[in-house]
């Protein structure tokens, strides 16, 4: 056979957790078409590629990620398949491309590239993205806070029957062109605003088409318990799979709490819910900063929200209930501000609250919504409030796959902005240099079956993860002895170091450690991956 690239003397990691084999693997059209463990040197390719020894994995699917308009935006957006990563499932955390909203989705620095918003639905959107080219594969969940905003606006109470049958309507379609499931938010607005009736409503018509339930779940500090047992209680009712998004325990006074939702998870499964859970390798976390804002005051949207923060005795109640809630759980030391809108306070990025609150002598609370007042609502944060030592535990469990909850970026252009978490550049390489080399958290076995075939079965792609004849040919070539990520929280615009090719859909997109033009990935539709 004449293949089209021919990959030799690599260790092959075939992504389900088995040792490494030495063999040849041959690519054709697009798809792994030969696996020799006996190579003669007499094959016929146009390229051959010798790997020396190195790593040869499946590619990295990222299951939580947070790219969907990015590549509209930067074709070339590069920070994901730098590191790896060949595929993406997008539409997390309650907020998907459609329903679009201008408030949950918004970004300047996108949006100005993208122009018009020309999509009202999903096979709109997916013709949009095929048309404009990707150089990764990309499916997406639907958004619970996309469809609440579009049926009913941001408000708090429930849904009557013909919104929530309006709803249904919107998700059904939207599944049967092609989305793998549902997404919750339930920690935001509007997501917060909707019971667990409501959820698991929508999640009966997810189970009708074989779909997926993911979960950014109420609270992830001293109601982590319990936001996990809700969770699974969708899952049994509605009777679909579950995945828990970026498992975490935030805030010093709740670390070691994963021990027991665990162990939930683990008693879960043994009575047969499919239930599962991802995780990014940093002990900080991003979002928004109005994320803070009790959910009351987010009632109406941002322009409501901001008026309030203007509002001497609203505004007081906020800063009431900021300083009072959240005491324990927010440490305005770790609270850094990394986002700012183009030509506001640009040197504050980098900084905490408190530092700016000291700089400015105001009151830290104070600060805070003066923060969000100056940014019209924009402003994004980290919080620095994970502890390594769960970080580990929960990297342990077998249930439990690898995500960036990042987005792709690229140092260059629109999407070079600001400082974001470096985990949109590093996430991946992080876990073989921190965790597998450095640490034996993870045999690098396990590791890759986290990445590859783990989150392929989750969603249900039947042609990805894995090392196969017949497989797709995503693949990544890796040195173990020299992989690790170079972005930090000061630093994130940095590629990866140890990574020589990646591969998509049979395409070289990453050859000897740099990026090349390609426009191989694909559109990837539940029941069609």
């Amino acid at each position: 056979m004449n293949f089209n690239i021919l990959l030799t003397n690599g260790r092959i990691f075939d992504g389900n957790g088995n040792p490494w084999y030495h063999g040849d693997l041959g690519i054709k059209d697009g798809q792994i078409r030969e696996i020799d463990r006996n190579p003669t040197g007499q094959k016929d390719a146009k390229r051959t590629l010798d790997l020396e020894g190195k790593a040869l994995s499946p590619g990295f699917i990222d299951i939580h990620s947070h790219s969907d308009c990015n590549f509209l935006a930067d074709r070339r957006a590069a920070s994901k398949i730098r590191q790896g990563v060949t595929t993406e499932l997008v539409g997390n955390c309650g907020v998907s491309a459609v329903p679009f909203s201008q408030e949950l989705n918004f970004s300047e620095r996108i949006f100005e590239e993208i122009g018009e918003i020309d999509w009202n639905n999903f096979a709109e959107f997916f013709t949009r993205l095929e048309d404009h080219g990707l150089p990764i594969n990309l499916g997406s969940l639907v958004g619970h806070g996309s469809l609440r905003v579009d049926v009913m606006g941001y408000e708090d109470r429930e849904p009557t029957d013909h919104e929530l049958d309006e709803m249904k309507e919107i998700l059904d379609k939207s599944l049967t062109a092609g989305a793998f499931g549902l997404s919750t938010g339930l920690y935001y607005a509007p997501g917060s605003y909707a019971d667990t009736e409501e959820i698991v409503e929508l999640a009966r018509v997810v189970s009708d088409h074989g779909g997926i339930y993911t979960s950014h779940i109420r609270n992830e500090g001293k109601e982590l318990i319990s936001a996990v047992e809700e969770a699974i209680t969708i899952g049994e009712k509605a009777d679909l799979p579950v995945e828990i998004s970026h498992h975490k325990a935030v805030g010093k006074e709740n670390w070691g709490k994963v021990t027991q939702s665990l162990e939930i998870i683990r008693a879960a499964r043994e009575r047969g819910v499919e239930v599962t859970a991802d995780q990014y390798p940093y002990n900080a976390s991003s979002t928004s900063l109005s994320s803070l804002l009790p959910g009351w005051a987010k009632q109406g949207g941002r322009e409501k929200w901001l008026a309030r923060i203007q509002d001497p005795k609203e505004s007081e109640k906020i800063k009431e209930e900021l300083g009072s809630t959240n005491e324990a759980e927010v440490d305005w030391s770790a609270i850094k501000i990394v986002e700012m809108p183009d030509k506001c306070n640009q040197e504050l990025l980098g900084k905490s609250v408190q530092e700016i609150a000291s700089e400015r002598g105001t009151d830290v609370l104070q600060t805070a919504l003066d923060l969000l007042l100056e940014s019209d609502g924009k402003a994004s944060q980290i919080h620095f409030g994970i502890s390594e030592e769960d970080i580990k535990t929960v990297m342990a469990q077998p249930f439990v796959m690898t995500c960036s909850d990042g987005s792709s970026l690229r140092p260059e252009g629109p999407l070079g902005k600001g400082k974001p978490h470096p985990r949109s550049y590093g996430t991946f390489p992080r876990v073989f240099g921190k965790y597998v080399r450095e640490e034996n958290v993870l045999a690098i076995e396990d590791a890759i079956r986290k990445m590859t075939s783990l989150p392929a079965q989750k969603i249900g792609l039947k042609r990805k993860g894995q090392i196969r004849e017949g497989m797709d040919a995503d693949l990544v070539a890796f040195s173990p002895q020299e992989i690790e990520d170079k972005a930090t929280f000061q630093d994130p615009h940095r590629y990866p170091e140890g990574i020589s090719y990646v591969i998509v859909n049979g395409k070289i997109a990453v050859e000897n450690g740099d990026g090349v033009e390609c426009s191989a990935g694909r559109v990837l539709k539940s029941g069609k991956a």
